[in-house]
């Protein structure tokens, strides 16, 4: 390998090495010293002739490498050139030692390959599997490891409630009380998972999730905006005892103009034939206020959430008649069609 480079060295040392040396001002003609200088000279003009020669066995890969170096590290000397000619072999050295473990994994395996050529030569083709073949195996077989101990774990608990259920070593239970609490707890998982299917396949359900989630974020949201508030009011009034802080208004009318209309409007259409005090909203999604306490002017008559301030609301409602998750599931499906709130 050294020897297939040693013409790059040799050819940019002439391009650069020899061809930009400092040329004196002044000539001193040593008569002893012109054979040396004939013999240097018959020599380069060799090695020149024997690079260019030898110029088109080497790679395109090293060739460019190596002027790279050249002209990154400005090498006009000799030293420097040879620097960069070690470097591009340490280079070469080190990606095929990256790439033996084939050989290596081939030459470890060949004790154990079927006998005749075709045999082998099919032993070595299935063979070669690439690092990466391997590590996907390593994590399939730690995901595996790690999934089979927690079924493991699962079966386990579940054996011993059964075991629980059924009785202890002292308590003797008959053959048809075992098969009875057996079909128990079968039945018991099956209603559960059919259950779970039932949420999952349910649209209004998920929509009623969703809407919870994303009320529990606005009051999060809301929350932070009131602490942020607060710590900037702190610790503006460190810097400035004297200084108030308040929110600015929003750009448009006044939030209170429209409700003040409204009250005018009220009063001057007050009748005592019109006064109506209740105003029950029905099916509501969200509740009205804050409060705990029932609304006797507004209340919320069968509503999709449960709230202490409704009493009539339809959770309430089905979890006094007794009834499961599933068929409680079904019914709120149902009230949400007929009613059109599934379309809100």
């Amino acid at each position: 390998m050294a020897f297939a480079l040693l013409p790059l060295f040799v050819v940019t040392f002439i391009q650069f090495g020899h061809s930009r040396m400092p040329v004196p001002n002044e000539f001193e003609l040593n008569p002893p010293k012109i054979e040396l200088l004939l013999r240097r000279t018959a020599l380069m003009a060799l090695l020149r002739a024997k690079a260019n020669a030898m110029l088109e066995t080497v790679p395109l890969v090293d060739k460019v490498l190596f002027r790279q170096c050249v002209i990154e590290s400005n090498a006009l000397s000799p030293v420097k050139l040879a620097k960069c000619l070690a470097k591009l072999i340490q280079l070469r050295d080190q990606l095929q030692r990256q790439n033996e473990w084939e050989e290596k994994l081939v030459e470890s395996s060949s004790d154990a390959a079927p006998e005749g050529k075709e045999g082998r030569n099919d032993f070595f083709q299935s063979s070669l599997i690439t690092k990466r073949k391997l590590a996907r195996i390593r994590h399939f077989f730690a995901l595996w490891r790690r999934w089979k101990g927690r079924r493991l774990a699962e079966l386990k608990m579940k054996n011993r409630r059964i075991t629980l259920g059924l009785g202890g070593a002292t308590d003797k239970r008959k053959p048809d009380e075992v098969e009875a609490v057996r079909h128990k707890a079968v039945r018991r998982d099956t209603v559960r998972r059919n259950t779970a299917t039932l949420l999952l396949n349910d649209d209004n359900l998920r929509n009623l999730q969703e809407l919870e989630r994303y009320t529990r974020v606005f009051d999060k949201a809301r929350r932070s905006i009131a602490q942020i508030n607060a710590h900037n009011t702190e610790l503006i009034s460190r810097f400035d005892p004297s200084a108030r802080v308040r929110s600015a208004m929003p750009d448009g009318p006044p939030a209170l103009l429209d409700l003040q209309h409204q009250i005018e409007r009220f009063f001057n259409s007050l009748g005592i034939d019109k006064i109506s005090l209740l105003s029950p909203r029905f099916f509501s999604l969200f509740p009205s206020s804050q409060r705990r306490r029932p609304n006797l002017l507004s209340p919320d008559l069968f509503s999709f959430h449960n709230n202490s301030a409704s009493p009539l609301s339809i959770p309430s409602l089905l979890s006094s008649v007794h009834l499961s998750e599933r068929e409680s599931a079904a019914w709120l499906e149902l009230l949400m069609n007929i009613t059109g709130s599934a379309r809100m």
